[in-house]
């Protein structure tokens, strides 16, 4: 992609000084003229020439476009490449010549001897056997190429003007006569210069940049050890409008791409950090970034993007209403930090939050209906998603869960901000073509990991964990093709929980059901192993007994008639992660990991998934099994019960999405059982508490979005047992009311149609 990115007008990758103003028009190197050699990593691509032909060029002509770029086949010698080399130089330069001498036409510019074209090492010592040696063999930064392209006739130069004695213009005289002049140049190899391709700008270089929120482009590079970078800004005249009767917002500059205004206004150093945080003083301008690459000591060819909008900042009028609403407990972190956690604990703050994909707010029933109140500006992801960043930023947390992240925000504002504020993160799109996923990023500075991120279909998860200790079925792959998660199958605990069983064979027997959990439904799981730093100023852990949490986020499945279903996602999730509190317990102590789930469940505390996790069980007569024997996937034809054609309404608010009545229900393996959380994981305890609600829009409110914590392993911020105290204050329904966008969510202080959840905990480290 980079080397496609690349111009083939020009020669790119030209060594250049550091300073940009003093970059000469022709490529040198130490005085000489450059060769560029590419030779990507690949063994099928093809190595590339590139050359300017100035030195080559007659006083006085013009260069532009004087330059040679050939591409030659990877396998063949040196020796074939640098004969069709010289043959093309001298053919072009001789064409250039022909067609500005007079009275001379191509074919008789030049002499007909053979060109050559040598090779030297940088000593000067000829380069051998060039016959036998292919071009990865040959090459090398620091050679000379040396092109003998015999001889051409090019124009003298014409005499001066004259003028009559009355003062007017005499006739002209003839020109001088054409010359002869030989073609040789030198040039000094660079083979595989750095060079650096920025991918474009998220939303079309349209976003919004805010105070306080860091940017920072994609950047491909390539043969490049490090990447340096220039931030400028330069002042202009934006208007905020919004066309009449068009129903969509936008932002247009008061002076056009182009315009004398924006060729005039200088751009003014900024900033050199690879990723760049607006401050105040940016307010009202427009920001650029050139990024140079670099290997050693050779400078590649820079590239440049610029945010077209410029830069705006939170007011009173527009903060996300959370942060002024928890402004206390948000500072409250800074005391437990300049305090210390007690010896033998550490403090950790963590944040979930649904950021509302923009696929889903943009859809036309979204924009009619359920976001009919909301004014269409304030769905725009490139001014909405960057308010719901600087919120999430300003929570300061350790752990940060994000659901609905599509994979654009997330790679072109969610993890670069991120890592400018030193997170680690890994995303996890949907398996089923849905286009958004869960992101979760974590304090580099307090945690570390102790294996890399999984995502998971839960799909995957309830084959291992429900159906995994089953006979062998003509309903289900195999035991050799289980998800290896994190221990291969063949070491799996057989008794995967005393449910195990009878949640099997009810799937097995109930095929709608089993067609839903295992086919259709896309849900994925991100399960990371986090290693804690003790920094309560005990003494250092010794080897093998630092404290591992294991960190689970997820979006469940939505439908207001599936609650079962997610049960049986949850009680797969509660497997995995059991086995990874066993699997990353302290191998000198034995002390299991502690856990955390966290995300969107879509579940109300009255659902049979809050029951499981919170009670740590769910009976055979719970409400969660009413539609066991309704729910099936509809015969509508649609591809994504979870939004991929019908995303508007993503909650139990929906009741259009696919459904048909079933009149099964007799078959005793059909019939409800009871669920049980694996043994040594029990019950969990909702330390965000169970708010009145954290997804409010019109027709539905509800709580779907917790954080849960295995008690035994956490304690409050005061040192009690763990529970809801270090949760961080909700909104009310009055807030939602007078902040809120005709008294729901989202609005221009609310980003996104959920409220994230916070809570603030204390891990014991040694039990």
């Amino acid at each position: 992609a980079l080397m496609a990115a690349l111009p083939s007008t020009a020669v790119p990758g030209q060594l250049q000084p550091a300073s940009p103003a003093a970059r000469a028009p022709t490529p040198t190197h130490m005085g000489m003229p450059v060769v560029i050699v590419r030779m990507p990593p690949s063994d099928l691509a093809q190595a590339t020439f590139s050359l300017s032909l100035a030195p080559l060029a007659a006083p006085g002509e013009s260069t532009e476009g004087l330059s040679v770029n050939m591409d030659r086949p990877r396998g063949e010698t040196v020796a074939v490449a640098l004969r069709r080399l010289a043959l093309t130089v001298r053919k072009k330069v001789a064409s250039r010549a022909g067609k500005s001498a007079r009275g001379k036409g191509p074919s008789d510019t030049t002499n007909h001897a053979d060109p050559t074209c040598i090779l030297l090492e940088a000593d000067g010592t000829l380069v051998e056997d060039l016959e036998m040696r292919t071009h990865a063999e040959a090459w090398r930064t620091g050679q000379t190429l040396r092109l003998e392209l015999g001889s051409v006739f090019a124009p003298g130069p014409s005499p001066p003007a004259s003028t009559n004695a009355d003062g007017s213009a005499a006739v002209a005289a003839p020109g001088a006569a054409s010359v002869e002049r030989d073609l040789i140049a030198e040039y000094t190899v660079v083979v595989n210069p750095p060079a650096v391709v920025l991918a474009p700008l998220i939303y079309n270089a349209r976003l919004v940049p805010l105070v306080g929120v860091p940017i920072q482009p994609i950047a491909d590079a390539l043969f490049t050890d490090r990447l340096t970078y220039r931030w400028s800004r330069q002042l202009r005249p934006y208007v905020q409008f919004t066309p009449k009767g068009s129903g969509v917002g936008s932002v247009r500059s008061g002076s056009e791409s182009g315009s004398d205004f924006e060729n005039e206004t200088p751009w003014l150093p900024c900033g050199t950090t690879e990723a760049y945080v607006p401050t105040f003083a940016d307010l009202g301008y427009a920001l650029r970034v050139e990024v140079t690459p670099h290997r050693g000591e050779l400078v590649g060819d820079p590239d440049t993007a610029t945010y077209t909008l410029s830069v705006d900042k939170l007011r009173a009028g527009n903060t996300p209403a959370t942060l002024s609403l928890r402004e206390k407990w948000i500072a409250r972190k800074g005391s437990l930090h300049r305090n210390g956690a007690p010896a033998g604990t550490a403090d950790l703050r963590v944040l979930s939050y649904n950021v509302l994909a923009d696929w889903y707010a943009n859809q036309p029933l979204s924009i009619s209906s359920l976001f009919a109140h909301v004014p269409r500006r304030e769905l725009i992801a490139r001014r909405r998603l960057p308010r719901a960043l600087y919120e999430i930023i300003k929570h300061d947390a350790d752990i940060v869960c994000l659901q609905e992240v599509d994979t654009v925000a997330y790679e072109g504002l969610f993890e670069p901000a991120m890592r400018a504020r030193g997170y680690g993160g890994a995303h996890a799109p949907k398996v089923n073509g849905a286009r958004e996923g869960c992101a979760l990023f974590w304090r580099l500075s307090k945690l570390e990991l102790a294996a890399p991120p999984t995502n998971v279909p839960v799909a995957n998860l309830v084959r291992r964990y429900i159906l995994g200790n089953l006979p062998d079925s003509p309903h289900l792959p195999d035991s050799s093709s289980l998800p290896d998660f994190p221990l291969p199958a063949s070491r799996l605990r057989a008794d995967i929980g005393t449910d195990g069983a009878a949640l099997g064979a009810l799937l097995l027997a109930n095929v709608p059901l089993r067609d839903v959990v295992l086919s259709r439904v896309g849900t994925i799981a991100q399960l990371v192993a986090l290693r804690v730093r003790d920094p309560g100023g005990g003494p250092d852990p010794t080897p093998g007994s630092e404290r591992c949490v294991v960190v689970a986020n997820t979006h469940l499945f939505f439908h207001p008639l599936a609650d079962h279903v997610r049960l049986l996602q949850t009680r797969a999730i509660l497997g995995a992660i059991d086995e990874l509190r066993t699997f990353h317990a302290a191998k000198s102590t034995g002390l299991l990991a502690a856990a955390i789930v966290a995300g969107d469940l879509n579940s109300s505390p009255k659902s049979g998934t809050a029951a499981l996790l919170s009670c740590g069980e769910v009976g055979a007569e719970h409400g969660v099994w009413d539609h066991l024997n309704v729910f099936r996937w509809g015969d509508r034809g649609d591809r994504d019960a979870e939004g991929e054609v019908m995303p508007p309404a993503r909650h139990a608010a929906n009741a259009n999405a696919p459904v048909t009545a079933s009149a099964g229900g007799s078959s005793p393996a059909r019939r409800p059982v009871g669920v049980r959380a694996p043994t040594r994981l029990g019950r969990l305890v909702a330390a965000t508490g169970w708010p009145a609600f954290t997804n409010h829009v019109p027709g539905f409110v509800e709580t779907l979005d917790y954080v849960f914590v295995t008690p035994a392993d956490f304690q409050s911020v005061d040192g009690g047992e763990c529970d809801a105290s270090g949760a961080a204050p909700m909104p009310s329904l009055e807030d939602v009311a007078s902040k809120g966008a005709g008294g729901h969510l989202p609005s221009i202080l609310f980003p996104s149609d959920h409220v994230s959840v916070a809570c603030d905990l204390r891990l014991k480290l040694r039990g």
